[in-house]
Order: C-alpha cells, then sequence, then structure tokens
C-alpha cells in the first residue's frame, strides 16, 4: 500500500456521538439521513464489502449494480459501515450487542484546536471488468480486478479503460484519509484518530 504523507495543517474539529436505535429497522434511511450529496459510502459485512454514493435524495450501492460480487446491506450481516466527504465522517458499528454511531467533522482553521495529515492510500484494481448502472438511481458503477490478487469489487466511479494500464501492475485508485495528531507528555507525536476523506482516480498513478 503507497501512502503519500502531507504537511501538518491545523483543522477546527468537532465530533459527538449519534443516535442509532433506529438503525436496524431503516438502515439504508438512517445513512441517508446523515449524509450530504456526493458523499461515498464503504461498508464492511460477513459477505463482502458495499460501497455506495449519495446524491443528495437517493443512496447508490454496488450490490445493485453487482450482486453476484457485492452483498446487499443488511444489518444482521453488517459489521461497520462509513459515510465521509471533504468536510466529515459518519461512522456506524456493532460491538457485539448493540449499535454506536458517531459523527466527526473538520475545516482548516489556523486557530484550530487539532493537526492533521492527509494521506492516501492505493486501492486494489488493475483491470476494468464490467460497468453498469444502479437502475434505481442512475449512478454508474465500475468492477475491477487485481491482476495479481484475483479480487473483485465495484465502485461508484465511471472508469474508463485508459485509467488502467495493460501491464495489469498500475493501480489508480486512492482513499484519501485524514490522520489527526496528539502529542504524549514527552512531546512525541502520534496519530490518535483518523477519519476517510474522499475516494478517486489518479492520473498517471503506478504501483504494484
Amino acid at each position: 500500500m503507497e501512502n503519500q504523507v502531507r504537511s501538518l495543517q491545523r483543522y477546527r474539529q468537532e465530533s459527538n456521538k449519534l443516535e442509532a436505535s433506529d438503525f436496524v429497522e431503516k438502515p439504508l434511511e438512517w445513512l441517508a439521513k446523515h449524509a450530504r450529496a456526493n458523499a461515498w459510502l464503504l461498508a464492511f459485512a460477513d459477505d463482502g464489502v458495499i460501497l455506495g454514493k449519495f446524491d443528495g435524495k437517493n443512496l447508490s450501492l454496488s450490490g445493485r449494480a453487482f450482486p453476484q460480487y457485492s452483498p446487499e446491506l443488511d444489518t444482521l450481516t453488517l459489521q461497520q459501515a462509513y459515510v465521509f466527504d471533504h468536510k466529515g465522517e459518519v461512522r456506524i458499528w456493532h460491538t457485539g450487542q448493540e449499535w454506536l454511531a458517531w459523527q466527526l467533522w473538520d475545516e482548516p482553521d489556523p486557530q484550530g484546536n487539532v493537526e492533521a495529515f492527509d494521506e492516501e492510500q492505493m486501492l486494489w484494481g488493475t483491470s476494468l471488468a464490467d460497468t453498469r448502472t444502479d437502475k434505481t438511481t442512475g449512478q454508474k458503477f465500475s468492477l475491477l480486478t487485481d491482476g495479481r490478487q484475483g479480487l473483485h469489487y465495484a465502485l461508484p466511479l465511471e472508469i474508463g479503460p485508459g485509467q488502467l494500464m495493460p501491464d495489469r501492475m498500475h493501480r489508480p485508485l486512492r482513499l484519501q484519509v485524514r490522520n489527526y495528531i496528539t502529542y504524549n507528555p514527552q512531546g512525541q507525536a502520534y496519530v490518535a484518530q483518523s477519519r476517510l476523506v474522499h475516494l478517486h482516480v489518479q492520473v498517471n498513478a503506478k504501483g504494484g
């Protein structure tokens, strides 16, 4: 995995716990209620990974476009889910007994209460296998495979063949992560908290 560490920037950060008691009955409505337009969804379930995107009203899901490769969003098998964009993140997870949720948001501020740096994590994906549409919302999904790993997963991005390289060693997908820094009593910095920020295709990226 490739990491690109950037310089520290100061942010004003706020966070709070969210009520999650109604998530089991209406998970899609709960997620949509806490998402802004163009926010991303990344969810992990017992039977696979789910990716999605919000258009401001509706949630597009990878399982609708490619049901053979991505499961439905079902609270019986769901482990945790992240809704994120440039402004913040909502996270919900199951403890084994109950659902817990919280939200965190930040904005650049020279007088802010935290320091952070962004990194871009390289994701698997070397070949475009198929492109389909979530017929409920019209969002296009790209099914990617990886020549080395043999993985399949669908992303709510329209990826053209020209963005992937035929040598099967070109992995252009990036997940942007923001890492918040704090200091121990000895003054040593460490990452105390992280959140997801953005999902995109990086032009001319290489990696194996």
